[in-house]
């Protein structure tokens, strides 16, 4: 089975605590993901339960930092069909 680079990550046993995290923070926590240009494609559902995670809960703890390149920052929040359309704050 050849897994994508997102649900590799998610998968992986160093990143258990940080998925614990996504899924129920508790206190005040700072996450970035750095490269997450691997989020981009718009048939990646670990990128629907990211967004999930960390759009769904109103009293979240969690701040989240994305960081790619343009074209992928693009994919990911301004196209209507994309995970993280108008579901963040675009810094630049």
């Amino acid at each position: 089975m050849i897994m994508s680079p997102p649900l590799a990550a998610f998968a992986a046993e160093e990143n258990r605590e940080l998925v614990a995290t996504l899924e129920g923070c508790r206190r005040k926590t700072l996450v970035i993901f750095e490269g997450a240009d691997a989020l981009a494609p718009l048939e990646c559902n670990e990128t629907f339960w990211l967004r999930a995670c960390l759009t769904v809960a109103q009293d979240s703890q969690l701040v989240t930092i994305l960081s790619s390149d343009l074209s992928s920052t693009l994919a990911l929040y301004k196209n209507y069909l994309a995970p993280f359309y108008e579901s963040a704050l675009l810094l630049n």
